[in-house]
């Protein structure tokens, strides 16, 4: 599972969902959540012309409840893309977004309504949004061997609350795995 998918890293050729989706290959599935109808639109294009059937994109925000919220878009650079209830307050680039609203919903009501099992993997890719959304996976955790993020544990506390702990890192972040990993397995 993907949560967060501009359409600029899809053209960049570093989409993580359409990584995964061909990690999984035909066999497997993969979950894209984003709210942002461009990238949902760039996603939609992308996964139909190389005839992606592995590929489910729910259009909504990952969050830990359902509910609307404003979001930031910047349409130039969508990987900048973010939830105003997590806006550091002190930036002073926010003329460049603009203001909308987003359905949003925990991740385990949009597996539920999707009708999927728990994945292997969730990488949140949010741009600060990544501990609200853990908020709302606290069942899912216990299931869930690993999660993948931008941040480390220090801004990500629910991390730790969750009971994962640090795997490895790469150019886009850190991986963590649950500490009952093997069993869950």
């Amino acid at each position: 599972m993907q949560i967060g998918a501009p359409w600029d890293l899809l053209r960049a050729g570093r989409s993580r969902g359409i990584h995964f989706a061909r990690l999984v290959g035909e066999s497997g599935k993969t979950v894209i959540i984003e709210p942002d109808t461009d990238n949902v639109a760039a996603l939609r294009r992308f996964v139909e012309k190389y005839s992606m059937t592995n590929v489910i994109i729910a259009p909504v925000g990952a969050w830990n409840k359902k509910t609307r919220l404003r979001f930031l878009v910047d349409h130039a650079n969508p990987a900048a893309n973010l939830v105003e209830e997590v806006v550091d307050s002190s930036r002073i680039d926010l003329e460049r977004f603009e203001v909308t609203e987003i359905e949003v919903d925990s991740v385990e009501n949009i597996l539920r309504q999707y009708s999927l099992p728990t994945p292997r993997l969730v990488s949140i890719t949010t741009n600060g949004s990544e501990n609200e959304i853990l908020k709302g996976m606290t069942a899912l955790a216990e299931k869930l061997p690993y999660i993948a993020t931008i941040g480390d544990e220090s801004k990500i506390p629910m991390l730790r609350e969750l009971h994962f702990m640090k795997y490895g890192v790469d150019d886009r972040g850190w991986t963590y795995y649950h500490r009952r990993a093997e069993q869950i397995l």
